[in-house]
């Protein structure tokens, strides 16, 4: 699964970076001077390649892809709806997640060291930040403080990735899957019903507009299976209920414990698939898909030995 979601990284940064040497050069910085430069760079030159191809594909799917395989029909109007309501909501949780911010530690945060479960954890300092911080929370450098939950920093949305838009992100991820798959899917549709003996299309497509829509199909597929590692690898930490800075931390600690005969670990914030979920997306499932914001905090994390006494008082 690692290696899924870093060879969709790789390929995706790659792409970053041959664009973000045009983005520099446009900002007469020439190539990036330090890494908060470059990170910016690489941030602005993704957000570039995105706004072209969702431009792209948006123009081609109602002016070339709709009007040549179905036309107007009732079938052309209810893709164009369904395709619409799929960007909008990548639109959407993309905004969300890059202008959310992922969470930041109150400046009068007091650690809880009276809890039994995870004492080690509660009184953690950051010598940067110079304050206490919480669980889950981490320093990013880039961002320049202490960000609660943190997963990771994310280049495409040039913000980090945290307790209060882990959910944006990973919904941006699964409906811009969708969005590149129903785009290549239906433009495959057209291209072989052009080929095909019977055509129900009042129109056909130009020479230059077939070729455009030919290598937006070739982009968007590409995309969509990189943004499905991506999706993949995100939604299996989540059901574990893992970050990825905590995925290296649970498997150091499963090595120690296998080594040292300890039994199985376990991770502390593992509350079982259904609660695992609730944790990012929220606790009613009717609003899981939809850009709402969670309810989490990401000060304080229930832990699997509190649900546990939770389970036997009410028995």
């Amino acid at each position: 699964k690692r290696i899924v979601f870093k060879a969709s990284s790789d390929w995706l940064l790659l792409v970053a970076v041959v664009v973000s040497r045009s983005v520099a050069n446009i900002r007469g910085v020439g190539m990036c001077d330090d890494d908060d430069e470059n990170e910016h760079c690489i941030g602005v030159a993704l957000q570039i390649f995105l706004t072209i191809q969702i431009g792209t594909s948006v123009f081609c799917f109602y002016f070339v892809v709709l009007p040549t395989w179905l036309g107007w029909s009732v079938g052309g109007i209810l893709h164009a709806v369904c395709f619409g309501i799929v960007v909008t909501l990548m639109l959407v949780n993309y905004f969300k997640a890059w202008r959310t911010d992922a969470g930041s530690v109150p400046s009068d945060y007091t650690p809880n060291v009276e809890s039994e479960h995870v004492p080690a954890l509660n009184a953690r300092f950051c010598r940067k930040c110079e304050h206490h911080k919480p669980p889950r929370a981490h320093h990013c450098r880039i961002c320049k403080k202490c960000v609660l939950r943190m997963d990771h920093h994310c280049p495409w949305v040039q913000n980090c990735v945290g307790a209060r838009n882990l959910k944006f992100f990973v919904l941006f991820l699964l409906y811009a899957c969708s969005s590149c798959f129903y785009y290549t899917v239906t433009s495959v549709a057209m291209i072989f019903g052009l080929f095909g003996s019977e055509h129900s299309s009042t129109s056909r497509p130009t020479g230059g507009g077939f070729v455009v829509v030919l290598i937006s199909v070739v982009v968007a597929g590409c995309l969509g299976l990189m943004v499905l590692g991506l999706l993949t690898w995100n939604m299996w930490l989540i059901f574990r209920n893992q970050t990825t800075i905590e995925n290296f931390e649970v498997e150091t600690n499963e090595l120690r414990a296998r080594r040292e005969g300890k039994g199985e670990y376990r991770h502390p914030w593992d509350l079982g698939t259904f609660g695992n979920l609730q944790c990012v997306f929220g606790n009613s499932p009717v609003y899981w898909l939809l850009p709402f914001a969670p309810e989490a905090t990401g000060l304080d994390y229930k832990t699997y030995h509190e649900l546990d006494e939770e389970t036997i008082e009410l028995v």
